[in-house]
């Protein structure tokens, strides 16, 4: 038991706090936190052992554990990507937002003794929730003394609607004769007079700054706690932060819908089945986003969906049915869902609507085709090789294919390609059956690298190593039979391989197995079927479970609120079982 909690630290879970203030006294209305949890450790902006605090959906605040001091405090949100939050090995969470100041001092703690200044060895000793709000804890030690440091920030409001944000310091252990201060520096306030404090603020420097609609100052200072009691420190922001965000590529477009359907799904059951990039127990947002044409007919139909659960679309997946959950929240989150994949689907809508094909623009069908000659499915072989596979020029498909086969449709997924080794390779070559002069709309996923050709034009390349990524291509086709050709590489870890098109209502779909067919001429001699082809499936093999007996029922085996992200387990010495997670918030169930 003692190693869980060794490797999966418990992060307590509040009572959301709704409060409303004005720049002097807290008043006893209402807010409501932006994201769940509010409170969580990660990396944040490159840099390591921070904790962020979700105060309000206009005030952010993060913490650096490691000198236990304030980093910033911005408006907007958290970015949240990397290896815990989507599997992306790289990337890390970054803010995202503008900024009403960055802390300057990364040590900002001084002990006074006699009118001498020293700096103490500080050390962070974790969170804790008092009265629904956090409460940071500090450990200043200096020569044989150590005193303690607690500080509750939050978020306050004045009757002008103003943001602000609110720290207060409470000391303990501070021996007779000592004072503890630390420096601060300032952004975004329209004045000294937009700080309020009872302890003893010493201003060092005032700085005026000025964009095109709003002036304000900096401060910079030193202040000196109250010894062994509590010392309030607020500072009242302008209209609008001063400082720009240096996550230029993250930022996202100041759009209400989206924010407030960002807002809505960090505080929903959402994450416990989906994230952003990456399928867990459903789809990816981005997948979602990808499937569908961003519509007020696919927002309805979607909504209607996570309103009233269902399953069959992605899988056998049961998706919960959330009856309590307010319909236009639902179309908030669905919409930002949607506009994720906004710029691909601007380029194709224009494409779609400005280059009809004209005559020349076609690729015209194979000649003396007779149809009895075609027979069904697209003919495959696999590659296996020793080294490591990069690119597709390093496949070699002079040696014999250990696998030789027909498959009725081109989309194999991590458990259908289960049983082969790193670095294998599949070329994929038939007609594809084209029913309808027009222009095709094709995607093609894979991991590793892929690349699709139509009558030994390339419309797709996407080649190199990646995750499960998506690219599209168009190309206009005359009615008949073309050949094609995909080639695929795997190197290591995740392998999928999958060939879609558009469909009448803009989502794309797996091309139908009616659409791939090869000439009889060029059928093998002799098969090694692969195991993603087999007709029968299995105990086993790595599919997930469609079906049972008769007898039996299948159901959920977790609750609809657990994340099934299982760190590690253990047993009580009652036989009660204890599951850690690997989840954001790092609970303890």
């Amino acid at each position: 038991m003692n190693s869980i909690f060794k490797f999966f630290p418990v992060l307590i879970f509040s009572a959301i706090l709704f409060t409303n203030c004005n720049s002097k006294q807290k008043l006893s209305q209402e807010i409501e936190r932006p994201h769940d949890p509010w409170v969580f450790r990660s990396v944040l902006d490159q840099k390591s052992r921070m904790i962020t605090l979700a105060l309000h959906e206009n005030l952010w605040a993060a913490y650096s554990t490691q000198t236990s001091s304030l980093y910033q405090v911005w408006e907007g949100m958290v970015n949240f990507d990397g290896a815990v939050y989507t599997t992306h090995h790289g990337p890390q969470p970054l803010s995202v937002g503008d900024v009403y100041f960055v802390n300057q001092f990364e040590k900002p703690w001084i002990i006074i003794q006699d009118g001498k200044e020293t700096s103490p060895e500080v050390s962070y000793k974790g969170h804790r929730f008092k009265n629904s709000q956090v409460e940071l804890m500090y450990q200043l030690k200096w020569n044989d003394k150590a005193a303690m440091v607690y500080e509750q920030p939050d978020y306050v409001e004045s009757a002008e609607d103003l943001v602000g944000f609110e720290r207060i310091f409470t000391t303990e252990n501070v021996p007779d004769g000592t004072q503890i201060a630390l420096m601060i520096n300032i952004g975004s306030i329209a004045s000294k007079s937009s700080v309020d404090t009872d302890g003893n603020f010493q201003i060092r420097e005032e700085e005026p700054r000025e964009s095109e609609t709003i002036k304000s100052v900096d401060l910079k200072g030193k202040l000196v706690l109250n010894t062994n009691a509590t010392t309030r420190f607020i500072t009242q922001f302008v209209k609008e932060p001063m400082f720009k965000n240096p996550n230029e590529e993250l930022l996202v477009e100041k759009d209400k819908s989206k924010l407030e359907g960002f807002s809505l799904i960090a505080k929903s059951d959402c994450k416990t089945c989906h994230n952003t990039n990456t399928k867990t127990i459903g789809p990816a947002y981005k997948e979602v986003a990808e499937k569908y044409l961003n519509t007020e007919e696919n927002i309805d139909i979607l909504a209607n969906k996570v309103k009233n659960g269902g399953s069959g679309v992605w899988g056998a997946q049961v998706m919960n049915a959330h009856p309590n959950d307010a319909e236009e929240d639902i179309r908030k989150m669905v919409a930002y869902i949607l506009s994720l994949d906004v710029e691909e689907e601007a380029l194709q809508t224009k494409t779609q609507t400005d280059l009809i094909p004209e005559e020349s623009d076609y690729v015209y069908a194979a000649e003396n085709i007779i149809e009895n000659e075609m027979l069904s499915g697209a003919i495959a072989r696999v590659y296996f090789h020793e080294k490591d596979l990069t690119k597709l020029s390093d496949v070699n498909t002079k040696q014999s294919p250990v696998y030789v086969d027909v498959l009725k449709t081109i989309h194999a997924l991590d458990a259908d390609l289960g049983g082969m080794p790193d670095n294998f390779a599949i070329i994929i070559e038939g007609f594809l059956k084209i029913e309808k002069s027009q222009n095709y709309f094709f995607r093609l996923v894979s991991d590793d690298g892929s690349i699709f050709s139509i009558d030994e034009k390339v419309v797709i390349d996407h080649d190199g190593l990646h995750g499960a990524t998506a690219k599209g291509g168009v190309v206009a086709l005359k009615e008949g039979y073309h050949p094609f050709k995909i080639e695929f590489f795997q190197a290591k870890g995740g392998k999928s391989v999958s060939l879609q098109w558009q469909s009448e209502k803009g989502e794309y779909v797996i091309i139908p197995a009616t659409n791939f067919v090869h000439h009889k001429k060029d059928r093998p001699a002799a098969f090694n079927p692969m195991a993603l082809s087999n007709e029968q499936k299995i105990p086993g093999d790595g599919r997930p479970l469609i079906d049972v007996h008769p007898s039996y029922d299948i159901s959920q085996a977790r609750p609809d609120d657990f994340t099934p992200k299982v760190g590690g387990m253990d047993f009580l010495s009652d036989g009660r079982l204890v599951v850690s997670t690997w989840d954001a918030a790092g609970s303890v169930f």
